[in-house]
């Protein structure tokens, strides 16, 4: 039998060289053994069980060419050690004997007649040529643990095979199929794929599997069990898994088996070195791969610092961790952002400490022809090393870090979400975290970097027409951009590490084409949102400043004074005093008008009017100190809100210590006098001898000192004022909205309910609201502000691709989307 199976391969010369009738075995081949002649009913199986060796080889199994001596070498053939002989049964002696034992001894086990085919040799079954090897041929092969079951992945050239009806669909394969036990033609099928080079796309993955099945066999049974080296054609079997991956990856089942079969083939190669080796980042299936877990084990007994990709792929293939949409969406730009962040917060990476629990090398094979297999061999070269599988404390550290990633990328994922995959360099300059702007490589948008590298040059901030900005930044810009283009633009400017004054996000209104504007550096940090000291500052100087532009009196060195009094005091960041002082610069330049500002505040109460006196106070004597300069700046102030100059010292007294409001037993100076060119100079009041140690307002030759404690109760006071005193420079709309009919109970506006949409209305009022304000609006109808304002945010997505609100305090209104909710 095994010299056949050997002339199987070897060939005996060109089988087309004479009839079929002419091909005789010769005397001294060894014959298959053949079975007993059938009942005439049977003929048809008989004679597929009949076929003896020399019309296997010219029939089934002829060698298109003949191939080397040693194409089959001896060591491939596969066999199993023959059971002890048995010891001969002493001769009967005159005296009976009774025999120790009645156990019937089992025969030797069937010895095997299989040959693998290497990688690269060709082998004839049928009238099938099949090219590349890497299959079993042969009448018997036994699995693991039984004699009589054939492996599944054995090709028998004796059984039969329906060439003409091949069964390309796979529909008389079983779950676990088995070469000898598909029907024929589930045979044509799969011979007919392994002679097309297994490389239709359209093939039955069960074919697939069959094939798979012996590559499985020839790494994990006879390379570890039989002792056999195949190192050398490991790297072609290696190659082949992945040759297969990328035609029938698609299959779930076999992405699953193969990915894991693959990550063994490769640990083979290198045993377990993890030099040179691209982390999975792909999840395949549900348990961790092996050769993840081998090199995150080594990484970690050996002390290494884990880099970010293997941390990451350690995270994805977590059974407790998941990414959100962002991460998965923009999945390139989060493994570049998660790089960037991690090294800054680890350095090279983490470096863990290793746990008691130790890896166990294992195996579960997709062939039925042996079950698990423990990798002793890979174990052994490997060593001990720990099972990161039950770590839960570094998963734990980066779940931290993937959020902020993924928080980071929310907004550019959402622009994808809705306006297709296809990204804007625009929209990911100015959506996208700072840290991935360096990897744009859009020539628009490094024309606009260019250009205002060159525009600033050395300076700090420069003023220029806002003309030369939009054709940058857009050649389709009618004149002016809308609230969200501004938005837009500020945003791809900041990260770019600029600033733009007027922002439409700290107050300003939308860029038009007729205006200046003045660009100033950011350098590193990065504000995108007005605090409430930065809004307070703001409205005083830009108060103060259209006050200067109408009468000409308050010149830009007493401005500059007050700012500088005004970063200081309000305790302001580094970034916001730069963009105060550019909003300084964009206010002496913008001649400010007084039209308007008077007509609105003459519409205010008296109360109104003198909150905002208050206010004004309180901004400019934030550090319980005011100055000249800001009494004078004041005192100006004072009659545009209806009150006269003199009454700025009166003002000023109600921020006086609590201890000093006791009945004072001199004269108290209210204000300085001042000086005069001619006449008699007022004596100071004389000395009492019980004097308090405090002044109702203490005077020094520079200012006076106020109570913080009544500056700070105040300004925790005037939230309302301040949003009141922003509404002062709100420009008119050319349009205004028309007033929104009254909803009734059952009506509904875009789609909302009743409530949702009586707070709609509520909203509409105002294009700026407190936190508070809107809060107690919400509370009146009975609902949760947040969770009432992501209801109407998600109609205005749906509606007008974009929210309704901005920001957290204050809350901003997009007037363009709330017209189209409206209407």
């Amino acid at each position: 039998m095994l010299d056949w199976l050997k002339r199987l391969f070897q060939g005996t010369g060109n089988p087309s060289s004479g009839s079929r009738q002419s091909q005789k075995p010769r005397q001294s081949e060894v014959k298959a053994p053949q079975p007993k002649t059938p009942p005439a009913h049977k003929k048809t199986l008989a004679r597929e069980s009949s076929v003896n060796a020399s019309q296997s080889l010219s029939r089934n199994s002829s060698v298109s060419a003949k191939p080397p001596t040693d194409a089959c070498p001896q060591t491939d053939l596969i066999r199993t050690s023959s059971s002890p002989k048995q010891p001969k049964t002493p001769s009967r002696s005159i005296a009976p004997v009774t025999p120790k034992s009645k156990t019937r001894v089992p025969p030797p086990p069937p010895t095997p007649t299989a040959l693998w085919v290497p990688p690269g040799k060709s082998v004839k079954v049928k009238d099938y040529e099949i090219p590349g090897g890497m299959v079993y041929v042969g009448t018997r092969l036994p699995t693991e643990g039984s004699h009589s079951r054939v492996d599944p992945c054995l090709i028998n050239p004796q059984l039969r095979v329906a060439a003409s009806r091949p069964d390309y669909e796979g529909q008389g394969m079983g779950y676990w199929p088995s070469y000898s036990d598909i029907p024929p033609d589930c045979r044509a099928a799969y011979l007919e794929w392994l002679s097309g080079e297994r490389r239709d796309p359209n093939a039955y993955i069960g074919y697939v599997f069959l094939f798979f099945y012996g590559l499985e066999r020839r790494v994990l049974r006879d390379f570890q069990t039989l002792k056999i080296d195949i190192s050398e054609e490991l790297a072609q079997i290696t190659a082949e898994v992945e040759r297969l991956l990328e035609n029938y990856g698609s299959n779930g089942s076999f992405s699953g088996y193969g990915s894991r079969f693959l990550e063994i083939c490769r640990l083979l190669q290198n045993s377990g070195n993890w030099a040179g080796v691209e982390p999975p980042l792909t999840r395949t299936g549900w348990d961790m791969p092996l050769s993840l877990k081998v090199i995150l084990g080594r990484m970690i007994t050996e002390g290494q610092p884990i880099p970010a990709d293997w941390m990451l792929s350690w995270y994805l293939h977590s059974e407790q961790t998941r990414l959100r949409t962002p991460a998965t969406r923009c999945a390139e730009e989060f493994r570049k952002l998660l790089r960037s962040r991690y090294q800054q917060r680890y350095g090279e990476g983490m470096v863990i400490k290793p746990n008691k629990r130790k890896l166990k090398l294992e195996y579960r094979p997709a062939s039925s022809g042996f079950s698990g297999v423990t990798l002793t061999h890979l174990q052994g070269s490997i060593g001990d090393l720990p099972d990161v599988s039950g770590l839960s404390a570094p998963l734990n550290k980066l779940q931290t870090l993937i959020d902020d990633c993924t928080d980071a990328l929310d907004p550019y994922s959402r622009w994808l979400g809705r306006n297709g995959e296809q990204p804007d360099p625009k929209a990911a300059l100015a959506l996208l975290p700072p840290e991935l702007i360096d990897d744009l490589e859009d020539p628009q948008v490094r024309q606009l970097e260019q250009w205002l590298t060159k525009t600033l040059s050395n300076n700090e901030q420069v003023v220029v027409p806002s003309q030369q900005l939009l054709e940058q930044w857009s050649a389709s810009a009618a004149g002016k951009l809308t609230k969200k283009e501004s938005t837009t633009l500020a945003k791809a400017l900041e990260n770019l590490g600029y600033g733009i004054e007027p922002d439409v996000r700290f107050g300003g209104k939308p860029l038009k084409n007729d205006h200046s504007i003045v660009l100033f550096k950011l350098h590193d940090e990065i504000v995108a949102a007005p605090s409430k000291d930065y809004t307070a500052a703001m409205l005083l100087l830009h108060l103060a400043a259209t006050v200067a532009n109408s009468d000409a009196v308050f010149d830009a060195a007493e401005q500059q004074v007050l700012e500088a009094h005004l970063e200081s005091a309000l305790h302001l960041s580094t970034t916001e005093r730069k963009r105060l002082r550019a909003h300084l610069t964009w206010l002496l330049q913008a001649k400010l008008s007084l039209k308007g500002l008077k007509t609105k505040l003459n519409q205010m109460t008296t109360d109104e009017r003198a909150g905002i006196a208050d206010f004004l106070i309180s901004v400019a004597g934030a550090d319980g100190y005011i100055n000249p300069q800001e009494i004078k700046m004041l005192t100006k102030i004072y009659p545009l809100l209806g009150f006269e100059a003199d009454e700025v010292y009166s003002h000023i007294h109600t921020f006086s210590t609590a201890s000093s409001m006791a009945p004072a037993t001199a004269p108290v100076t209210v204000r300085p006098a001042a000086q005069t060119s001619s006449g008699f100079t007022i004596p100071p009041p004389p000395e009492a001898e019980d004097e308090s140690p405090e002044k109702s307002i203490s005077q020094d030759d520079s200012g006076f000192n106020l109570d913080l404690t009544a500056i700070q109760h105040k300004q925790a006071e005037s939230a309302k004022v301040a949003d009141l005193l922003g509404n002062l420079f709100e420009e008119d709309e050319p349009e205004a909205l028309e007033p929104a009919p009254v909803v009734e109970s059952e009506a509904a506006i875009a789609g909302l309910d009743s409530l949702h949409s009586q707070l709609l209305l509520a909203i509409a009022q105002q294009t700026t609201w407190q936190r508070e304000a809107l809060e107690a609006q919400a509370d009146e109808l009975g609902l949760m502000l947040d969770g009432a304002l992501e209801v109407i945010n998600e109609v205005a997505f749906d509606a007008c691709d974009d929210p309704l609100t901005d920001g957290y305090d204050p809350i901003a209104i997009d007037t363009d989307v709330l017209e189209q909710l409206m209407s």
